[in-house]
């Protein structure tokens, strides 16, 4: 080593992103001044000589992802994330941003910047380019809905994007990555030559199971020349001139693998570091009377876990006073997502605990049975006694996301989810009106099928979570984009500024007792920053809502505001919390006013007085309305806290960080004495 200098001593959630050296030796820089290696992060750009001085440090409130030095140029990837400039360059995104490309000298003083568009509403990133020896430009990221960069425009709904530009900046072509759209897709590095490009990218389709692929492209049309899926996620890959062949490096369950392959995608050799990562986290937490608790959750690969060893895939156990496990069932290589909506359910009055998931292979019951899936995937509810004997699995041949599992007081379970196309639930068909609805299904205590019914209309909606109080009626919580809704045969129509929060009450016959709207918002497409991602009911029939909003939200009468001073982009991430009664109507909602989003789908709960815990990933400032200010410490604090049933702010506490990433994935309580956090 013979130079190592560091920056951002005052700022320690700087993260260093892409680097390269000009002609002189000098040191170019692009990072994230908030620590996350995220498509909204605000950017540091450096410039250090070869000594390790710095010459130069720009804070820039635009996110940059990349850059590439040719000569006297240089050319920067990222995203506008807020109106604001590059240079002398001013840009709007769309709406939550879009990826752009500048070009600026040695100095960074800019010579031309452009900024992605769409024909109506959407929004892009960028996330690696490449500079040939031709000074000809590519750059790989996403985007959703459909994308123009300078005449050329692509319309997949959501996918990956590769293109070609000019050192003039002028756009010569862009091409999706594959045919199909997809509900995830990320592009990961790029490379090439003169004639070919090699990119990695990942994709799924309302699945946590991610297709794999290195492809290779004519650099002269964006054509895709060749393909190979692989095992593992590519994270960089780089074309070497020397040995005429691409080197990738590989995420192998948190370890890293090395592998060089040919210019037709053929592997000559792999080479695997030892290592002992791994990943885990909760998917759903409950805690019954005695506050034994019930943990389901993922692991990536080995880890100890309270003194058991717990092998990669999914596992549930029973956890009793001071963590000690009393039983434990691990599902071997199984592999469930984190998301919205909750993945397991207790049932104290019948002795039950409920898991559920999407599976795409067979899927082994320890000591029981092995579910085979179909070909696009299935569904599963599992039930164990709360001493943990295995009753019954119930197995649904659809692929559905976004699952939310709850019981009623009758000791039914009942499943809610996203599902595509045509499917058939127990001996029910439902069809989707536009590109994906919502599903709510009921079984009884024996897992026998009872109804299905779904609810949608011609556009997509997100997320239907669901609750259930102590007369068995059943609450409905989702975020849907169509006007044109039907709950079952209810309809209601949702124009702009009505909300995208749809809630509703089922009877326990399926049938739909009333369907409204809430969190409309009056300013531009505010009504899509708005959605719920947890619901509970007590035992009356008032449900708490947790969720999202954007500034100047109504529910009913009542109005959230931002209450930070700035840009309209950094008031978009707000937290609300709403308690809605019986008939629909808002008895009370308060929100918490931030400036950065942070990730909040996990689950909440109430007690029996009807106060209501939960909690969320902390990336900046909070405002618990004119109550308390929370200062983060570090860029992923977590906090937790308590509102009483009349929607007053009982308390807040908070898990500080300093480096890394913390997640909350859990809150539950048995009674008014106990919170049990997860994470």
């Amino acid at each position: 080593i013979t130079m190592a200098k560091n920056h951002g001593i005052t700022n320690y959630v700087e993260l260093g992103r892409a680097i390269d050296i000009d002609g002189s030796g000098n040191i170019y820089i692009v990072g994230s001044r908030d620590g996350y290696n995220y498509f909204n992060d605000r950017s540091v750009l450096l410039k250090f000589n070869a000594l390790g001085s710095l010459l130069m440090e720009i804070e820039h409130d635009q996110n940059f992802v990349d850059l590439s030095i040719f000569g006297e140029n240089i050319y920067f990837a990222g995203r506008v994330i807020s109106p604001g400039y590059i240079g002398d360059f001013y840009f709007e995104p769309n709406s939550y941003g879009d990826m752009f490309l500048a070009k600026s000298n040695l100095n960074i003083t800019f010579d031309w910047a452009y900024m992605a568009d769409h024909q109506n509403y959407g929004d892009s990133y960028s996330t690696e380019l490449y500079v040939n020896e031709e000074e000809n430009i590519y750059i790989i990221g996403g985007y959703r809905t459909d994308i123009i960069l300078g005449g050329n425009q692509l319309s997949n709904i959501n996918s990956g994007f590769i293109t070609k530009c000019t050192p003039a900046g002028d756009f010569l072509w862009i091409n999706n990555f594959t045919d199909q759209p997809h509900t995830q897709f990320y592009p990961m590095s790029i490379s090439g030559n003169a004639n070919e490009l090699f990119a990695s990218y990942n994709y799924a389709n309302n699945s946590p199971v991610y297709t794999y692929e290195v492809s290779s492209y004519s650099t002269s049309n964006g054509n895709m020349t060749n393909v190979k899926t692989l095992d593992y996620n590519v994270e960089n890959l780089h074309y070497s001139s020397a040995s005429n062949s691409v080197i990738s490096s590989i995420d192998k369950d948190e370890n890293i693998s090395i592998a060089e392959y040919t210019t037709n995608l053929i592997e000559d050799w792999n080479f695997d570091f030892g290592g002992n990562s791994a990943k885990a986290w909760v998917l759903g937490m409950n805690a019954d009377h005695d506050e034994n608790l019930f943990i389901y959750g993922y692991a990536s690969n080995s880890f100890d876990f309270f003194g058991t060893q717990i092998e990669k895939g999914l596992f549930l156990a029973k956890l009793g006073s001071g963590g000690i496990i009393k039983w434990v069932h691990q599902f071997p290589d199984a592999l469930q997502a984190k998301s919205s909506g909750s993945f397991s359910a207790i049932d104290v009055s019948s002795n039950s605990i409920y898991i559920t998931g999407t599976f795409y292979q067979p899927l082994q019951i320890p000591g029981e049975i092995t579910l085979e899936p179909a070909p696009d995937g299935s569904i599963y509810i599992i039930k164990y006694n709360l001493q943990g004997d295995f009753q019954w699995a119930i197995q649904e041949d659809f692929k559905g996301m976004e699952l939310c599992l709850t019981t009623d007081n009758a000791g039914n379970v009942l499943l809610s989810g996203i599902f595509s196309d045509e499917i058939t639930i127990g001996d029910t068909p439902l069809s989707s009106a536009g590109s994906s609805d919502v599903f709510i299904s009921k079984y009884d205590e024996n897992g026998v099928f009872d109804w299905a019914i779904r609810a949608g209309g011609e556009d997509i909606e997100y997320v239907g979570l669901i609750s259930a109080d102590n007369q068995n009626y059943i609450y409905l919580a989702g975020e849907f984009l169509s006007f044109d809704v039907t709950v079952k045969d209810y309809p209601i129509t949702l124009n702009e500024g009505d909300g995208n929060v749809l809630i509703a009450k089922i009877d326990p016959n399926g049938n739909p007792v009333w369907v409204n709207s809430k969190a409309g918002s009056s300013i531009n497409y505010g009504d899509y920053y708005c959605w719920p991602n947890s619901i509970k009911t007590d035992a009356i029939g008032n449900s708490y809502i947790k969720g999202h909003h954007a500034d100047s939200t109504y529910f009913d009468n009542i109005l959230l505001t931002n209450l930070f001073n700035g840009p309209d982009n950094y008031k978009r991430y707000n937290t609300f919390i709403a308690k809605i009664d019986s008939d629909g109507n808002t008895t009370w909602a308060k929100s918490i006013s931030g400036r950065r989003w942070g990730y909040d789908y996990n689950q909440m709960d109430i007690d029996n007085e009807g106060n209501v815990y939960f909690g969320s990933q902390i990336r900046d400032t909070l405002i618990f309305g004119e109550y308390f200010t929370y200062i983060n410490s570090g860029s992923s604090d977590l906090f937790v806290s308590k509102y009483t049933s009349d929607g007053e702010l009982d308390w807040v506490k908070a898990m500080e960080s300093e480096t890394g990433t913390c997640y909350l994935n859990s809150v539950a309580v048995n009674d008014v004495n106990s919170v049990f956090v997860a994470g």
